[in-house]
């Protein structure tokens, strides 16, 4: 019987692939049976609401970037666009790291008040982010890096 449909499995299939109707809560429109709102209405009602519990558990001291509040001070007005470019152009747009192509500017002592250009440090995205974790470590390598 290779090759050739049975009729009586063709129709037993067909009727285990009838789902019943689903429809939306709060529009009543007929939606796919998978899916728990319509179109409109999916993105309204899990807004902000996918994991609450673990949002409030990270705030604050409670999140492991947290070091002493200081993340909101702003940046004094010397450390603009032209003081980066300036560093990139310096370091050769390199990441002073990996060597890949270096976009952000650093702070080597992570004051950002201190904007001295021995202080500054040109690095990609992907160094930026690990440099921001166990800072004693990074701050003597790129301390030596830069002879200081």
């Amino acid at each position: 019987m290779y090759g050739k449909k049975r009729p009586d499995l063709v129709l037993l299939n067909k009727q285990r692939r009838k789902y019943h109707k689903k429809y939306c809560p709060i529009c009543h429109k007929e939606i796919n049976y998978y899916n728990f709102y319509c179109k409109k209405h999916i993105y309204d009602t899990f807004k902000g609401k996918k994991r609450p519990e673990h949002s409030k558990r990270m705030m604050g001291n409670n999140n492991p970037a947290f070091i002493d509040g200081n993340g909101k001070f702003p940046y004094p007005l010397g450390f603009n666009k032209k003081l980066k470019l300036l560093i990139r152009k310096r370091d050769n747009y390199t990441c002073q790291r990996c060597g890949k192509e270096g976009t952000h500017v650093h702070h080597i002592d992570y004051t950002p008040s201190n904007i001295e250009k021995l202080n500054l440090i040109a690095v990609c995205d992907k160094c930026n982010k690990q440099v921001n974790f166990d800072r004693d470590y990074w701050y003597a390598y790129f301390t030596y890096i830069m002879g200081g």
